[in-house]
């Protein structure tokens, strides 16, 4: 069955990838066609239906200093077991710009 339905986004979504778990929650990336990447915060618990919120939220929208040149192919969430020390993810995203951009994403504790 459905679990949850995000908002429609401002172009096609090309990319996801979930998150390892962690204490910051179950972390769902997503990459766009226009160069966009989002984290959004899915509750897993949730037996609600319909749009974010109340089962999701989005905790960060890359600023356009840090976005793809070109469309999100793929994401890649370093594996359970190797969080760097300090609490953090790392999030690989290729595009069709011909770049791999590697972001460090901190785990905090919702």
């Amino acid at each position: 069955t459905l679990h949850l339905t995000l908002p429609t986004f401002p172009c096609a979504v090309t990319a996801v990838a979930w998150a390892p778990a962690s204490p910051a929650g179950r972390l769902l990336a997503l990459g766009l066609e226009h160069g966009g990447l989002q984290v959004w915060r899915v509750d897993d618990g949730s037996e609600q239906s319909g749009v974010a919120p109340p089962g999701a939220v989005c905790v960060w929208d890359a600023p356009p200093h840090v976005r793809c040149g070109a469309t999100v192919t793929s994401l890649a969430w370093q594996p359970t077991g190797t969080q760097e020390a300090g609490g953090a993810l790392r999030l690989a995203c290729g595009s069709q710009d011909h770049s791999v951009r590697v972001f460090r994403w901190p785990v905090v504790t919702p």
